[in-house]
């Protein structure tokens, strides 16, 4: 399964913080750090494997399976917030 934004998601950057609003409930979410960056990189379909691997190559020091235990949890979360949509 590969993950994409959804689309009509609008965005707005205020310093170093990145808020979404989903369009049909127009609720705002703000994304930290990683969920930022994975946002970023879902502009194309990406699989949760590859995203995870993007993240462990960022942070070598981290345990990859904390990391890929976080990624997960993010794709998750910003999919039942229906910000992201899964594709084939």
């Amino acid at each position: 399964m590969r993950y994409m934004r959804k689309a009509g998601v609008s965005e707005t950057e205020i310093d170093d913080g990145l808020f979404l609003v989903e369009p049909a409930s127009q609720e705002i979410y703000f994304l930290d750090a990683i969920s930022r960056g994975l946002w970023r990189l879902m502009a194309e379909a990406s699989s949760l494997q590859d995203l995870q691997h993007v993240v462990r190559e960022a942070f070598p020091d981290q345990a990859p399976a904390e990391i890929d235990r976080d990624v997960a949890a993010a794709i998750a979360e910003m999919s039942a917030r229906n910000l992201v949509v899964s594709v084939p």
